[in-house]
């Protein structure tokens, strides 16, 4: 997704997104996301070429050119799979062009990049530190419904409890309506007759983090105290910070560049596999009532960099991470991601750091799950563009082709669907692996809570931590994700024989996807094989 405005902190009731046919985008964007300032990813064939490079710096310095000129210093950092980060220092003139048009160093990155590509045959990759971030779809919020939302923290009390349908008051109120029968819900009231997961299988959950002492989340037992942070750059100040084994999310607000609120995305996220307490008479329900969620900082404000993110999957996936001495533990079954960015998913088009990371996950044995995409911000001339930046720059839906990680081979590629099982008015569309509920914020129903009606939108109801609020609906791919992280969870504790084979369970799902109602996918807009249907998934052989 992109570093475009990403933070989705409330309710919404004006969707910007565009449906109409003649504004979907099924070419390739132009223009590049934003990267860490003088920074290189190169991945190399072997350990071996990788230190003759850093034997060689010096002399590597003296024969690079960025601007016409060697830069003034390189230092590196060793990096897993092969791999380092190589930063750049420009010399004092370029230096002072560049504090005038910052934008103009990603040319010179990518000059120095082609050059210690060609110049060695050693390099199978070599491209800026790009920026991911959860790109949420824009909206806006409306009076009535923030008023609401104040009083959800008194207005969920406990439920009575039930063996097979949760007693989390959202579910006994009916906004869980994602868990509910197709074509709007993925099916889980019935599946949890069949099955309710087994903290033997473990989700990393690759986000902002997590909050640990949340009401629904403190005495979680499906949830691992502290995880791991490996976020080692703050984009807001431009600071570098160290990782460190706590993946607390301390909130990625950044008001002084326009994002004033914080998304508690991770928490969310993890709520909905199944990391608060499912059938604990408080707040929310999950997809998995019994799993090990093991959250994994990798974005903070204003996004993640592809470092920090190729060696979260690493971690995730149980293998060794340079300068990391912590290990996950056992390795996750199941790996989300509910993040992105522009672009296409392929060594040529810069993006070989997390693609490596994706391999090696999945040849290690998890499953890979990500969210297909928000669709991004272009100009009339198909260019990004920053949000408000002028009346040309509008949203527009694009092929998962154009994103990444969706693109990523391998990976479980996750479309959002509506309340009626249609494709989401904001959700990237294409040859993907699967469609979940994600919630569509522009549209409102009415509930009973405690007593009174409530009017609420049709998002994905899960845990934030936004003062006495600490449960919202979100819209987007990021919510469709987790359902179907949560859902292969339950199909790993039904059929443990599933466990470390991606491409089995890959098989699995699409087997089991049902079509959506006639218009959900318009012919210009595909959307894969269909809807999740969790019982279908859970009884396949």
């Amino acid at each position: 997704m992109s570093q475009l405005p990403r933070l989705l902190w409330s309710v919404f009731a004006a969707l910007l997104a565009v449906t109409s046919a003649e504004r979907v985008l099924a070419q390739a964007p132009e223009g590049a996301p934003p990267f860490v300032p003088g920074e290189l990813l190169i991945g190399f064939a072997s350990g071996a070429d990788r230190e003759a490079l850093v034997n060689q710096l010096d002399a590597t310095r003296e024969r690079l050119r960025a601007g016409g000129e060697a830069p003034a210093g390189l230092s590196v950092v060793r990096r897993s799979g092969s791999a380092l980060k190589l930063r750049i220092e420009f010399p004092e003139n370029i230096k002072v062009r560049l504090r005038s048009n910052p934008d103009a160093e990603l040319d010179l990155l990518q000059e120095v990049a082609r050059q210690l590509k060609a110049s060695n045959p050693n390099v199978r990759y070599a491209h800026p530190n790009w920026i991911h971030s959860i790109n949420p779809p824009p909206a806006e919020i409306t009076p009535d419904v923030q008023a609401n939302l104040q009083n959800i923290g008194t207005e969920f009390a406990a439920s009575a409890a039930g063996p097979t349908a949760p007693n989390d008051p959202a579910f006994q109120f009916g906004l869980h309506w994602h868990y509910g029968p197709l074509p709007g819900g993925l099916n889980a009231v019935n599946a949890w007759k069949l099955e309710k997961g087994s903290r033997d299988i473990v989700v990393a959950v690759l986000d902002t983090g997590f909050v640990f002492d949340h009401e629904d989340a403190a005495n979680s037992p499906n949830v691992v105290k502290r995880g791991y942070s490996f976020v080692s750059r703050d984009n807001c100040r431009g600071a570098i910070v160290a990782r460190k084994p706590d993946a607390t999310d301390p909130g990625d607000a950044c008001p002084d560049k326009g994002e004033k609120n914080s998304s508690w995305h991770g928490l969310h996220v993890a709520g909905t596999v199944g990391a608060i307490g499912s059938n604990n008479g408080r707040g929310i329900a999950g997809v998995a009532w019994n799993v090990t969620v093991v959250p994994v900082r990798v974005l903070g404000p204003l996004g993640g960099s592809n470092d920090d993110i190729a060696d979260g999957i690493r971690w995730a996936a149980g293998l060794p991470v340079d300068g990391e001495p912590s290990t996950i533990g056992r390795r996750a079954d199941i790996i989300n991601m509910s993040l992105g960015g522009v672009g296409p998913c392929t060594e040529e088009a810069g993006y070989g750091s997390i693609l490596q990371a994706i391999k090696d996950a999945r040849a290690a044995g998890s499953v890979v799950v990500v969210s297909a995409g928000n669709g991004t911000f272009l100009d009339n001339q198909n260019k990004l563009c920053q949000r408000g930046s002028s009346p040309q720059c509008t949203h527009k839906q694009i092929d998962h082709k154009y994103a990444r990680p969706a693109s990523c081979p391998g990976v479980i590629s996750v479309a959002a669907s509506d309340k009626r099982g249609f494709l989401a008015p904001y959700s990237n569309f294409g040859t993907v692996s699967i469609m979940a509920p994600g919630g569509d914020v522009s549209k409102y129903e009415e509930y009973t809570v405690n007593g009174k009606r409530m009017r609420y939108p049709l998002g994905v109801w899960s845990a934030v931590n936004r003062g006495d609020i600490k449960y919202e609906p979100y819209q987007g791919t990021s919510m469709a994700a987790p359902h179907v992280a949560g859902a292969i969870a339950l199909a790993l504790s039904k059929n443990p024989s599933w466990r470390g084979k991606p491409d089995l369970i890959e098989q699995k799902l699409r087997a089991s996807a049902v079509p959506p109602p006639q218009g959900a996918c318009p012919s210009n807009k595909p959307c894969g094989p269909g809807l999740l249907d969790l019982v279908k998934l859970l009884s396949q052989p």
